[in-house]
């Protein structure tokens, strides 16, 4: 089974640019990119698929927000390597996640190509590409 990566961003324009900018870094024969718009979305998926990688913002509209899901994922012991995204800078909760090992890397919007592909590149759990990534 190949290994996933889950994108789970409430704004569908956000969503699709994030989830190009995963297509043009991750390695298609061995990954596959999954996305939701929620949390429930989010759930099937990873009792579903194999996934090693979760990116997710976290206001996600109306429902559980993407702290709440990264909560659920700590007490399992398939844990995936846990990105959150934000557009709010200097939130705390994150923040004291990220200290206490619950998430382990935050990117805040907008964040550039460069930098996804560092944080990719650094969760060491899915392959990148060969070839260097387009560079906007």
């Amino acid at each position: 089974m190949k290994k996933s990566v889950l994108l789970v961003e409430d704004d569908p324009l956000v969503r699709d640019i994030i989830n190009e900018l995963l297509i043009l870094i991750i390695d298609p024969e061995k990954n596959l990119n999954f996305v939701a718009n929620n949390v429930y979305e989010a759930r099937e998926l990873l009792d579903k698929e194999n996934i090693v990688l979760l990116i997710s913002d976290v206001n996600l509209g109306m429902g559980p927000d993407g702290l709440s899901l990264v909560s659920e994922l700590n007490n399992n012991e398939k844990r995936p390597y846990i990105i959150i995204i934000s557009s709010i800078p200097g939130l705390t909760e994150p923040e004291e996640m990220l200290k206490n090992g619950e998430i382990d890397s935050i990117l805040c919007k907008p964040f550039s190509l460069k930098e996804i592909e560092r944080e990719l590149k650094r969760s060491n759990v899915i392959s990148i590409r060969d070839k260097e990534c387009l560079r906007f």
